[in-house]
Parts: structure tokens; C-alpha cells; sequence
């Protein structure tokens, strides 16, 4: 005799979607990807901010603002003192 197989609340709502994730499956891989993507990327645009090595970051400063800014204050510097943690490339 077989018995009717009860649906819980959960299998009720998903169906079918809710499958045991598997590390062989290509859905949860395409999502390990992107998750680390998301972590990994803005560090690294973070520090290159700094070191130059992707994008030369000085040429995203407005022509107006480093028009403003003393002769003796490079737009590279003006970044580096603007993007530092709480201000801290800042001294008074």
C-alpha cells in the first residue's frame, strides 16, 4: 500500500526549487562566483585607488574642483587625502 506523499508549507510554497544546493551544481556555482566577485572587487578598486595599477583614478576629478585646488596639491593627492579612512591623511 503506498502512502500519499503530505507536502510541507515549504514544498507547498517552492516546489520544486527547493533542491539541495550541491557544489556540482552550475546554479550554486555561478553563485559562488558572483559572491566572491562582489566581495573581492571593490577591495581591489579600493587599494588601486592608491597605486594606479587598473585605472589612472586622477582623471575622474572634476576639471572644476582641481581648477580650485592650490597648484601644490595634485589631484592624486587631493584624492589620496579625500579617500583616506576618517580623514586620517588629513592633518591639522
Amino acid at each position: 500500500m503506498r502512502h500519499a506523499h503530505v507536502l510541507t508549507a515549504e514544498e507547498q510554497a517552492f516546489g520544486d526549487r527547493t533542491a539541495v544546493r550541491s557544489e556540482h551544481s552550475p546554479t550554486y556555482q555561478a553563485y559562488m562566483i558572483l559572491y566572491a566577485g562582489f566581495i573581492a572587487l571593490p577591495i581591489v578598486a579600493g587599494i588601486d585607488k592608491f597605486f594606479h595599477f587598473l585605472v589612472n583614478w586622477d582623471q575622474y576629478l572634476a576639471p572644476v574642483f582641481a581648477g580650485m585646488l592650490p597648484a601644490s596639491v595634485t589631484p592624486h593627492l587631493f584624492s589620496e587625502l579625500t579617500l583616506s579612512p576618517c580623514g586620517s591623511g588629513a592633518s591639522s
